[in-house]
């Protein structure tokens, strides 16, 4: 055993022969360093066991190498936060969180084995698993990492990152490695910054927490992402341009943006904000429900062959589009605004809120069901709905009657002259009262048909020259 008393020993990239032989007879015989005074390191130390129990060490630029173990109760008695310590043993090793300010410059594991965090720790360089059967294992523990490119895998090693949290904290760009995640973070960023997956395989979100700050667009690249068993605490943009995996139902906060210039599915899932980019196709998984419950971007071309698409926020702008199934669903007072013509091959749900058609067309192929207000404020873009509410707020404004088709409850708001026409859109009837307010007119041409089942109170301007009946 080779102890250290009360002095000073710096090693330099130019050990002296005699020490280089002391290091490696020590090695072959798993001998032990033992320090009790000041160690500084500035070049390579190798040892199989360090033992720092009431010693100081400096590993400012150099790099320690263990092969067995390193004991150290007082963290900030060793400090390696810019230097490289790298547990290299054939045997299984901890690696010690007990160093100063829990952080190493560098960490590299080798030697075939698997090195398990004992407590969280932090590299501020990169964490490297060199070699087939090395693994790096945080257990549940805490991995911060705040370097560039801070996962390095040499010659086939590998990560379990499956039990605890790994945090990419750098301030600024950095690249994540896709591999398999308990939670993943990212945090650090001061200002808008991309954090970019350029290396692994599938980035896997199985059981934990996936938590993207404001300002960060976590970018997964053309890699596989599965948050399928993910919670998501997103407050910045999650980005892919690869296959994507979300289970039906998940809620998925902040911005997800499909980014690919080829093909690609969007998953299933509850988006607050989704964003469609890039010029590739966007297909709607069928038989299932997406929702938007902020803003909905969508791209050049998308489709919605057999899903339903929901908006289910407060305030919302309705993308001009033609989908299968459409659903709106917000509180009494929210307003859903129509940006331009939206038309369904299948069915069209309002509940509870206002959708708000503008002057745009609503054309529908299948049942419609309405529990909440329909607003329509265009020339003659009335739609006949038997339940819940249709108003139209717009200025003259002809409206829709059907012979077959009756209003639930018909409000006529805003302003000009409202009219019953004849033809084929000659009979409006509403099984509900029927108000004129002063600001607006309402005209019966000859040959129109008004049925009022309720009562008809008169503010403004009546002139029938068709047919009016006033209760069933």
């Amino acid at each position: 055993m080779y102890t250290q008393h009360s002095f000073t020993r710096i090693l330099r990239g130019a050990m002296t022969m005699a020490l280089m032989l002391f290091v490696v007879a020590g090695l072959a015989y798993g001998q032990t360093y033992t320090n009790t005074g000041t160690f500084t390191n500035t070049g390579t130390f190798t040892v199989t066991n360090l033992d720092n129990t009431s010693g100081t060490v400096n590993n400012s630029s150099g790099t320690i190498k263990v092969k067995g173990s390193i004991t150290n109760p007082t963290a900030t008695n060793f400090d390696t936060e810019t230097g490289t310590v790298e547990y290299s043993g054939s045997g299984a090793q901890t690696v010690i969180s007990s160093v100063k300010n829990a952080t190493y410059g560098n960490l590299t594991g080798s030697g075939g084995t698997t090195k398990t965090l004992n407590g969280n720790i932090v590299v501020s360089g990169a964490a490297t698993s060199n070699g087939a059967s090395t693994n790096i294992d945080i257990s549940t523990n805490s991995l911060s990492l705040t370097g560039a490119s801070p996962v390095v895998v040499v010659s086939s090693g590998t990560f379990t990152f499956t039990g605890g949290t790994v945090d990419y904290a750098r301030d600024g760009v950095q690249d994540l490695y896709a591999t398999s995640y308990k939670n993943l973070t990212t945090s650090g960023a001061t200002s808008p910054a991309a954090k970019t997956v350029n290396a692994g395989g599938t980035l896997t979100v199985a059981s934990g927490t996936l938590t993207n700050q404001s300002n960060t667009t976590l970018d997964f690249s053309t890699f596989a992402f599965d948050g399928s068993g993910a919670t998501f605490a997103n407050s910045g943009t999650l980005k892919s341009s690869g296959t994507v995996t979300i289970g039906a139902g998940i809620a998925v906060n902040g911005t997800f943006d499909y980014a690919s210039g080829s093909a690609q599915d969007v998953a299933a899932a509850e988006y607050v904000n989704l964003t469609l980019s890039g010029a590739g196709a966007k297909t709607f998984a069928s038989g299932v429900t997406t929702s938007v419950s902020g803003t909905y971007t969508a791209g050049s071309s998308r489709s919605y062959t057999g899903s339903t698409f929901r908006y289910n926020g407060t305030t919302q702008s309705i993308v001009a589009d033609s989908y299968n199934n459409l659903v709106m669903v917000g509180g009494a007072s929210d307003v859903k605004t129509a940006a331009g013509g939206v038309s369904t091959a299948g069915t069209f749900t309002n509940t509870t809120g206002i959708t708000d058609m503008s002057s745009f067309a609503l054309s529908i192929t299948g049942a419609k069901t309405n529990t909440g207000t329909m607003r329509f404020g265009g020339a003659s873009n009335g739609v006949i709905f038997a339940d819940g509410t249709v108003e139209y707020n717009g200025a003259a404004q002809d409206i829709t009657g059907d012979g077959s088709l009756t209003y639930a409850t018909l409000v006529l708001s805003g302003s000009g002259t409202k009219s019953v026409l004849t033809g084929a859109a000659a009979t409006v009837h509403t099984t509900s009262g029927l108000t004129v307010n002063s600001s607006i007119g309402l005209d019966i041409a000859s040959g129109g048909f008004l049925t009022v089942d309720g009562n008809l109170t008169n503010n403004g301007s009546v002139t029938n020259a068709g047919t009016v009946q006033v209760g069933p």
